[in-house]
């Protein structure tokens, strides 16, 4: 409905919230994927979290090859006005995983502490490599 507001020509064919653990069964998989077929939507949002919703996404493109899918997280919650953003200075800084992680750390510190930072540091290295040899 926020965006419907901001965007009044906006076409939204449809939303789901499917229950927890849905991803885990064929016929959970097949209810969502049957309902994404029907409404033909030429963009997807997803937000499961990582690696959930990527792993949705890849099995979702083999039947929707002209679709977009965009993984979002959290900006749904933020959209709807139902997750609290970090102040804007934390923002400006790019650290509004930080607020994310010292509001929810039980839930976030896993994902964000042992998956994503050596992705991040490996990602951050190539970066200065680059720059120092290009």
């Amino acid at each position: 409905s926020r965006l419907l507001e901001r965007h009044p020509r906006l076409h939204v064919v449809g939303a789901d919230a499917p229950p927890h653990g849905f991803d885990a069964t064929q016929e959970g998989y097949a209810e969502v994927k049957d309902a994404m077929l029907a409404a033909a939507p030429r963009v997807v949002f997803v937000g499961l979290g990582f690696p959930k919703q990527e792993r949705l996404i890849a099995r979702l493109r083999q039947d929707m090859p002209a679709t977009w899918f965009v993984g979002c997280g959290a900006a749904i919650s933020f959209t709807a006005g139902t997750a609290r953003r970090a102040p804007v200075w934390m923002r400006r800084c790019g650290l509004e995983w930080l607020f994310r992680l010292l509001n929810e750390p039980g839930r976030l510190a896993r994902r964000y502490l042992l998956h994503d930072l050596p992705f991040a540091l490996k990602l951050l290295t190539v970066c200065l490599l680059r720059r120092l040899f290009s």
